[in-house]
This record gives structure tokens, C-alpha cells and sequence, in this order.
């Protein structure tokens, strides 16, 4: 039998992207410490770091926003 995938709450997610981003712990302590694969909490960050970046972007977001939905509009119903 295979290992059970575990879920994680958004919130232990978030607790364990900022304790590596803190740099107090490094990644590999915080993962121990969580019982996450290192991979796992590098993707986190990562997806993290992206949505930040996409956050801070707004105009260009919006703009595509704005097209996706027109399209969406498009679309027969």
C-alpha cells in the first residue's frame, strides 16, 4: 500500500512559507520540524512569491481580467 496524501490547512501553509521567509529556520528545519517534504514547502514559497507578485502588478492584471471576461462574454450561452 501506498502512503495517504496529507491536506493542509491554508493557514499551516502560510505559517510555514513565513517561518522560512522570517530566515530564522531554514527550509529544511521547517519541513522537519512540520512534517512537510523540503520539495513541498519550496512550491509553497514559490506560489506564495507569485501571488504577491501578481498582487503588487494590479494594472496589468485588471486589464487581463477585464479581457478574460469579455471573452467569457463572449461565449455562447
Amino acid at each position: 500500500m501506498g502512503k495517504q496524501r496529507r491536506s493542509w490547512s491554508v493557514e499551516a501553509k502560510l505559517a510555514t512559507v513565513l517561518a522560512v521567509l522570517s530566515e530564522r529556520q531554514s527550509v529544511a528545519e521547517v519541513a522537519r520540524q512540520r512534517g512537510v517534504n523540503e520539495n513541498q514547502v519550496y512550491r509553497w514559497k514559490e506560489q506564495f512569491l507569485d501571488g504577491g507578485r501578481q498582487g503588487l502588478n494590479g494594472t496589468k492584471s485588471q486589464i487581463a481580467d477585464q479581457r478574460l471576461e469579455a471573452e467569457n462574454n463572449q461565449l455562447p450561452a
